[in-house]
């Protein structure tokens, strides 16, 4: 139906409520709903190596050493300078708008990672046919980015500055962001590739080694399912990492994450009853099915990730992006299923990834231009649908998209993002 007012509930933390009222203009009978997420925050580790800085970047690739060809990836772990810069533009492009069109992104969060140390001092080196896997945390230590390689120093009060002042509002993403166990076997095989990655403080693996055993290709992707079929986890280890990994996060945040995406939209269709029985409502995954789950509310991303092209494709990528937004928003209206306020609305998830945010491997000018095409993003999206729009978290396009939003919780967390 078209509405006149609609009432908004905004969840804040997913765990306390307050109304808003959203008046639409005559003229525009739809509300376009638009969510910002953004993947691989927290994490100082994954299938491939994340470079510390360009120094690293630079060795490895003169060294021969990166073995997936192509060019070498530019991933690599936020700073706190990275962050600051991150909530000067939120900041930047939320100034003198009304609460409806103010951007508050949508983190996915990595709440764990490998302890280099411990495994080191356990003997993961040692040539002895044995390594165990042994973790760092972010919510009982300044995890792997205050280690070397990466220094970065204690991240925590930034991380949470910026969820105090209302700047986002983080959701699950995974504890490990790629295959403990095989990573692990592989370091106990001696692989001196995976070797000479963990020296460095990196993961990573000796691409295209074929194992004898499971004749399957060396690989440490991905968290819950394994390319290396030999190191899957069962229904009920993945239950158990999962649920873990969800505890974890609530136990940094403050409140329990309802929303989640895997590691590269990767894991098998039990995944959705793992989450489900953890009290997650929905996931976000690929347009295509990729990642997406049963049994949980799902939500088609649009990718906009001009910092995995190179910065001649960056124009066509802002353009390719906005054609997309307007299929997908067609697409999405009167769609049927959602709550009787949000009938006739549109919907649009985005996805942003962290590595659009960050500088140590991008040159200063480089970095600046992914911040200006975030914000000409931002702009065209308000341009192209003026006051119908409203931007919401992930967990609350959940709330709007669900027939049967779930009540609030008793707040435990800091106040209110809408200022």
């Amino acid at each position: 139906m078209g509405c006149r007012e609609l009432l908004l509930t905004v969840c804040v933390l997913a765990s306390s409520c307050t109304p808003r009222a959203v008046e639409a203009p005559a003229e525009t009978p739809d509300r376009i709903f638009v969510s910002i997420g953004s993947d691989d925050w927290g994490r100082w580790s994954q299938h491939g190596p994340l470079w510390p800085n360009l120094e690293t970047r630079e060795w490895f690739g003169n060294e021969g050493l990166w073995l997936s060809g192509g060019e070498l990836s530019k991933t690599t772990a936020e700073t706190d300078d990275d962050l600051r810069e991150l909530w000067a533009l939120i900041e930047a492009v939320n100034e003198g708008q009304p609460p409806a069109s103010r951007v508050v992104l949508t983190p996915f969060w990595i709440v764990a990672g490998p302890d280099f140390e411990a495994m080191r001092d356990a003997g993961c080196l040692d040539g002895a046919g044995h390594c165990e896997y042994k973790e760092l945390w972010w919510h009982n230590s300044s995890g792997g980015l205050d280690r070397p390689p990466f220094e970065r120093g204690d991240l925590r009060a930034l991380y949470q500055e910026g969820f105090a002042r209302g700047l986002w509002h983080p959701e699950y993403h995974g504890r490990s962001h790629f295959d403990t166990a095989a990573w692990a076997a592989y370091l106990a095989e001696g692989d001196h590739i995976t070797a000479l990655y963990f020296e460095a403080g990196l993961t990573y693996y000796h691409y295209g080694r074929l194992n004898a055993s499971s004749r399957s290709f060396h690989s440490i992707h991905s968290e819950y399912l394994s390319d290396d079929g030999q190191f899957q986890k069962g229904p009920a280890q993945l239950t158990a990492w999962t649920h873990e990994g969800l505890r974890a996060f609530e136990a940094f945040w403050g409140y329990a994450s309802r929303v989640t995406a895997m590691p590269c939209h990767y894991g098998g269709p039990e995944m959705g009853g793992v989450f489900a029985a953890a009290g997650v409502a929905g996931v976000e995954g690929e347009e295509k099915g990729r990642g997406l789950l049963p049994g949980l509310r799902n939500s088609p991303r649009l990718m906009f990730d001009p910092a995995f092209e190179s910065p001649r494709a960056w124009e066509d990528v802002l353009a390719h992006t906005q054609r997309e937004a307007e299929r997908l928003v067609a697409a999405s209206l009167r769609a049927p299923g959602a709550w009787d306020g949000a009938r006739g609305a549109g919907f649009l998830t985005l996805q942003w990834h962290s590595l659009n945010a960050l500088a140590a491997t991008f040159a200063p000018e480089e970095a600046a231009g992914l911040r200006g095409l975030f914000r000409r993003m931002v702009a065209w999206l308000r341009g192209r649908w003026g006051d119908a729009l409203v931007f919401v978290t992930a967990s609350e396009l959940q709330q709007v998209t669900s027939p049967h939003p779930a009540p609030p919780v008793p707040a435990r967390a800091p106040p209110s993002r809408r200022r």
